[in-house]
């Protein structure tokens, strides 16, 4: 469980704003026009050359996520088996990373048609 499978795509969410974030105390939920991702996996910010982690279990930092909001996603990409990324307007990425483990890091929905547990 949590591999990124070969059929992965998330080329819906280009073009998409980022019109929430919503964080609680063991995972973070993003709100797209399109698309909705929400879990607990790790998560980095890449901004201006430097990569910052955010999440790892619980919340290292939200330092930067402010600035995301209302941003339009131009890009996304399956890095490896275990990372993603979206690429943002704004100078910024956002990786998700997976792990195998028992339970899922996030959870992906694209409109009513698909969806995807990792």
């Amino acid at each position: 469980m949590n591999r990124i499978p070969d059929s992965f795509d998330l080329s819906e969410i280009v073009g998409d704003v980022l019109s929430q974030i919503c964080i609680d105390q063991h995972q973070i939920q993003l709100k797209f026009e399109r698309v909705s991702i929400q879990g607990g996996g790790d998560l980095l910010l890449e901004s201006s050359g430097i990569s910052k982690q955010l999440f790892s279990d619980s919340w290292v930092s939200t330092g930067g996520l402010e600035d995301l909001i209302g941003c339009k996603v131009i890009g996304w990409e399956k890095r490896d088996d275990f990372h993603f990324c979206l690429s943002f307007a704004c100078d910024a990425n956002l990786v998700f990373v997976t792990q195998e483990r028992p339970f899922e890091d996030f959870t992906i929905h694209i409109w009513e048609t698909e969806f995807y547990v990792l």
